[in-house]
């Protein structure tokens, strides 16, 4: 009987030469199936939908039974507003992307066959496709569960160019969220780790130094993305510079995740 022990394997940052090299759309086009494998991606939409909807539902009830006064654009332009909760959902699949390969060891077989940089690369790709994915659905039950909640309620409808603006500033918080999801994944290597630090940044350290703290909390990541979904909460920044802010956050995070993916090695036990 021989004692075995597992030890470390490292891997290059390129892909290995010869046949097994992988081309970058193949590659993508796997993690992109990959993504879709499993429970979590209709969890997560689902989990989604329910949450906003029962937010939009809300603000229409209020209108509803008078306790709120808000006429029928600015009730229509909250309840739009109210999915750029999906954006959470969002992050917290695209953290999945890395976390739950590495815990299967799909991870380690990805990197054999098509190197680091390239599976990094593509799971960056998928992760913002998945995004996307999530801003199309937030768009889409916008409208269309913002007119039959209405419709069913009673209250007017008055879907307007603002309403429009912001679900696809929606869209484009979704695709951020889902790669600053999966760099938090990548720096985390935990899918627990990660959940908790993406559901204590969204609805508590943000928010919280938000209140006590407006002048500095503007230029954090999910408070510069309520301005590109055009919230009207005080001391945030324009569009323009809070877009700007939010991608900065992304490729910062994304430096330091390839520089954590690149050198770390990856353990067979």
């Amino acid at each position: 009987m021989s004692n075995t022990t597992s030890t470390p394997v490292t891997f290059s940052a390129t892909a290995p030469p010869g046949p097994t090299r992988g081309r970058f759309g193949r590659v993508v086009r796997a993690e992109l199936w990959r993504a879709r494998q499993g429970r979590q991606l209709i969890s997560l939409a689902i989990g989604a939908v329910v949450l906003c909807l029962l937010t939009s539902y809300a603000l229409a009830a209020q209108v509803q039974s008078g306790s709120s006064t808000q006429g029928p654009a600015e009730l229509t332009e909250g309840q739009a507003r109210s999915w750029m909760m999906t954006f959470l959902l969002a992050g917290i699949f695209g953290s999945m992307l890395f976390t739950r390969d590495a815990r299967t060891g799909a991870l380690t077989r990805s990197i054999l066959m098509s190197g680091r940089r390239t599976v990094f690369g593509a799971k960056v790709v998928a992760s913002a496709v998945a995004g996307l994915g999530f801003g199309v659905l937030a768009a889409v039950m916008a409208l269309g569960t913002t007119y039959g909640v209405n419709s069913g309620l009673g209250v007017p409808f008055s879907w307007t160019a603002e309403a429009t603006k912001i679900v696809l500033g929606i869209v484009v918080c979704c695709v951020l969220a889902s790669v600053f999801g999966f760099f938090v994944g990548v720096l985390a290597r935990s899918g627990t780790i990660a959940l908790l630090l993406l559901l204590l940044q969204t609805l508590l350290v943000d928010p919280g130094l938000q209140r006590i703290w407006p002048d500095f909390a503007k230029y954090l990541f999910t408070v510069a993305l309520s301005s590109v979904y055009r919230d009207v909460l005080p001391d945030i920044l324009p569009l323009a510079a809070g877009a700007a802010v939010a991608v900065a956050w992304v490729a910062v995070l994304g430096a330091v995740a390839w520089t954590s993916f690149s050198r770390k090695d990856v353990t067979i036990s």
